[in-house]
């Protein structure tokens, strides 16, 4: 257990344009698999081969040998992808009709993307083949799995009703509150199994990643509960999201950061001081989600006018980034700081606009495993931190060769990819409430 929890303490991540290369790779990615979808979406077989020749094998292909094997891979899917350009119709439309006004593939893609590369990367960190400087740093710096726990949130606040659908009047806030303490109850269920089987089963912890108690499952329990509280329209979400993160950040320069990192773990409050205190900024990437998602359904934009706000916006962040480390002020996901947020809104945005601008390219990607986990998110992630544990429990992962571990993990792929496809193909939705 010590020699496990060794392996992911004390790391400084990653230079910022590597966490971009994997952004990047990724739409890469998902647009050479909507190139060759070949008008099969009805043969469950040939969707399933597509997806495990061009989304399971490439995406572990890219986080197990990032600047090697994957340097090539993308070359060549980016020669593929341009000569099938020129070579295909224009299937894809510029307009958004009324019927897919409120369902928007490309973010379906975008968010099933990122999930299947948390899901990936949760095991994949235990392994020796996973390069150490993606895995979540111990207090400062930029990696692709600080970045994934903060795109996790984006991408889920980007689609919610908050984001799609105006508050109604005909709902008091009473009701809105009570229905959102019931919507968080099983995550408050699943932070609690969490919390309770890795005790009982002397799993390993990092301990400055949340606390000692606290996980990512009341993260988004307590993020949620927030939105409901504050009540805010979607279009006010990145004014109130502002001001709640310089507030943050002020505190934090003032005590709040020193004693995040240095104070003793005496009590409740600060033993899971990083996992209370970082909800604050999870809260400010939560709500400028759902302001971006209130602008991608509004009908009121057009697509060229959409394009150009998402563009200026996106660059914005990216100063405000860059301005901040110029400053002296890194980014640090163990505390969510103000540049933390900043960049994972950054990315997120880059990673939207790239998978709107290659659905223009090409028809919305039919895929059984990108719909599944679409369809089923929450319960995937869940089978794939249950997988994740077993995997722990059963093998030592430390002294798996990389061969080995690429065979375990591709394994590990497949069932999760069989799990969401089936689901998805008998239309099974499972919910805990």
């Amino acid at each position: 257990k010590e020699e496990h929890e060794a392996f992911v303490s004390g790391l400084s991540g990653s230079p910022w344009w590597m966490v971009l290369y994997i952004g990047l790779s990724i739409a890469l990615i998902n647009g050479i698999r909507q190139k060759l979808d070949l008008g099969r979406a009805g043969n469950w077989k040939t969707s399933g081969l597509l997806d495990f020749l061009f989304l399971l094998l490439p995406l572990l292909l890219l986080l197990s040998y990032p600047t090697t094997l994957a340097i090539w891979m993308n070359g060549f899917f980016l020669t593929l992808f341009i000569l099938l350009h020129f070579m295909q119709k224009k299937t894809a439309s510029d307009k958004t009709t009324q019927q897919n006004a409120l369902k928007l593939p490309y973010l379906s893609a975008y968010r099933s993307c990122l999930l299947l590369l948390t899901c990936l990367a949760i095991l994949a960190v235990d392994f020796h083949i996973f390069p150490r400087y993606f895995a979540k740093t111990e207090t400062y710096g930029y990696s692709l799995m600080d970045i994934g726990v903060g795109s996790f949130v984006f991408s889920n606040a980007i689609v919610s009703k908050a984001a799609r659908t105006p508050i109604t009047s005909g709902t008091s806030y009473s009701q809105r509150l009570w229905r959102s303490i019931r919507g968080v109850s099983p995550l408050l269920v699943l932070g609690f199994f969490r919390l309770f089987s890795t005790k009982a089963t002397d799993y390993q912890e990092h301990v400055s990643e949340y606390g000692v108690h606290w996980n990512f499952f009341f993260t988004l329990s307590a993020v949620t509960l927030f939105i409901t509280i504050l009540d805010v329209p979607a279009g006010n979400c990145a004014w109130v999201a502002s001001v709640i993160l310089i507030v943050y950040q002020i505190s934090l320069w003032y005590g709040l950061e020193d004693w995040i990192i240095n104070a003793p773990r005496n009590n409740l409050l600060s033993m899971n001081k990083e996992g209370l205190c970082s909800s604050v900024g999870f809260l400010c990437i939560c709500l400028f989600g759902t302001w971006v998602g209130s602008m991608l359904f509004s009908q009121k934009n057009s697509n060229g006018k959409l394009m150009i706000s998402l563009l200026w916006i996106d660059l914005v962040f990216w100063a405000i980034t860059y301005a901040l480390e110029m400053t002296g002020i890194p980014p640090s996901r163990r505390m969510a700081n103000i540049t933390y947020v900043t960049f994972t809104i950054a990315f997120n945005l880059l990673l939207v606009i790239l998978f709107k601008q290659l659905e223009k390219l090409n028809r919305p990607i039919s895929s059984l495993l990108l719909d599944g986990l679409g369809r089923n998110g929450l319960v995937m992630f869940l089978i794939a931190n249950l997988l994740t544990g077993a995997t722990n429990l059963s093998i030592h992962t430390l002294y798996v060769p990389n061969g080995q571990a690429f065979v375990i993990l591709l394994g590990y792929l497949v069932t999760l990819a069989t799990i969401a496809s089936f689901l998805h193909l008998h239309e099974i939705n499972l919910k805990f409430w």
